[in-house]
């Protein structure tokens, strides 16, 4: 799952996404305040990517959760969204990507759960993938997610669906997703950062 992602201002893409946000705010506004760094959760207000009226690519604001039975539905599997019918048209039609520097997992070790800070290995700016609709209160977003990667799958069975913010009209033009990163680091929070190499390596016998 993902309840949980980071957002900083390090790459030029994200910059530019933040300034056409910033022009928007000021001539359309929500209540709201827009958050554009640092952790961001559920029901927050944050800048999203998707197709506009015109057809083309632009910056939107949009809240985390759809609302559901008095609770927020932040997640939606990948493999079954297309035949849920709150997610049904947003795979047809309504596809986003949110900008995103790393999401966190817990790893569950017995009664304790260790946070885990995760980004693929990759250049350039990534996005989280997802879907939305227009509710009373103006556009929500539910995160996508898929079973988790091999490297991945020690700290949870699931992970959100990720796409290169090079690779976002394959997404949202069209419906199609490049393959997941093969590669990814893993940072116990609090602790020095280790890569997934080293926290796989077996442990050293006496």
């Amino acid at each position: 799952m993902c309840g949980r992602y980071r957002l900083d201002a390090v790459e030029q893409e994200l910059e530019e996404i933040i300034r056409e946000l910033n022009r928007r705010e000021e001539k359309h506004g929500g209540d709201k305040p827009l958050k554009t760094s640092g952790d961001l959760y559920p029901g927050d207000r944050v800048p999203v990517l998707c197709r506009g009226r015109s057809g083309g690519i632009g910056a939107f604001a949009m809240e985390w959760g759809y609302h559901m039975d008095g609770r927020l539905l932040i997640n939606a599997r990948l493999e079954t969204a297309a035949q849920k019918p709150s997610f049904r048209d947003g795979m047809l039609h309504r596809r986003c990507l949110m900008p995103m520097s790393a999401y966190y997992e817990w790893e569950k070790r017995g009664n304790d759960r260790v946070k885990y800070r995760i980004a693929p290995k990759t250049d350039g700016l990534s996005c989280l993938a997802g879907v939305y609709r227009l509710e009373e209160d103006g556009p929500r977003f539910a995160v996508l997610t898929m079973e988790a990667a091999d490297e991945l799958a020690f700290i949870h069975d699931r992970m959100p669906v990720l796409v290169p913010y090079a690779d976002r009209e394959a997404w949202l033009l069209r419906g199609e997703l490049p393959q997941p990163p093969s590669a990814w680091t893993a940072v116990p929070e609090g602790d020095v950062q280790l890569t997934l190499d080293a926290l796989l390596q077996p442990p050293e016998e006496d």
